[in-house]
């Protein structure tokens, strides 16, 4: 299973598809600069921002972070 912690809450989202989290990942998508990861939370049921993360085995590169400016900050767990 995946888990992504995201920094301003430090909610932790997974990629646990039995239904028993109400903090999901919906899609992951890969980058060489960065990672983004698409939520869902159920708690709430308000649009949530994309969770960017680091890449493993790479340095983030500062161009491709203009894309991403709206999204939130976190970690893979």
């Amino acid at each position: 299973m995946i888990k992504v912690k995201r920094k301003r809450d430090g909610k932790i989202f997974d990629s646990n598809m039995s239904g028993e989290s109400k903090l999901s990942i919906l899609a992951i998508h890969f980058c060489t600069s960065y990672t983004l990861v698409e939520i869902q939370d159920l708690e709430t049921k308000e649009k949530q921002p994309d969770i960017i993360c680091d890449p493993i085995g790479s340095t983030p590169n500062p161009v491709d972070f203009i894309a991403t400016q709206d999204c939130d900050e976190g970690e893979f767990v």
